[in-house]
């Protein structure tokens, strides 16, 4: 006799319209483009890693890594920030670290991700980065036109 147990029964397959982090983050790109005239652009990564810290068990860990991406250096990428999407919480809150400051935002909602997105982007240290970059990428540009 066979057993016709359905194993699937519990899964829960509707449409979920709420955003992650790695889409909000995707839909960004063109804007970034678009402000940087193509001179600048931004590259997501995401890959899992397993966070071991002293004051809780080991969890699994979705990364976003955001990178500022200039073609006219060879595409040389420059890491920005990393959003951290816990597996034992869902889609949100995240954690947020500044690549270039090592500052982190911690438990960041859906609704004001984008918001600190933007208020790290706006750090002196951060914009600086971005605009030596955009310069640079200007430079290069110059430099490669100037040689034919």
């Amino acid at each position: 006799m066979t057993d016709t147990t359905n194993i699937w029964e519990n899964l829960d397959l509707s449409e979920d319209h709420s955003e992650t982090a790695y889409k909000l983050l995707i839909g960004q790109k063109e804007n970034f483009a678009e402000k940087t005239s193509s001179e600048l652009l931004m590259d997501i990564e995401s890959y899992e890693i397993t966070d071991i810290t002293s004051d809780e068990d080991e969890r699994r860990v979705q990364v976003y890594s955001l990178f500022v991406k200039v073609p006219s250096l060879g595409n040389f990428r420059k890491e920005i920030l990393h959003v951290y999407e816990f597996f034992n919480v869902g889609r949100f809150p995240v954690n947020i670290r500044c690549d270039i400051d090592d500052s982190t935002k911690e438990n960041v909602k859906e609704e004001d991700f984008l918001n600190v997105i933007k208020e790290i982007l706006s750090k002196d240290s951060v914009k600086r980065v971005i605009e030596n970059l955009f310069r640079q990428s200007i430079e290069a540009k110059k430099m490669a036109t100037n040689k034919n």
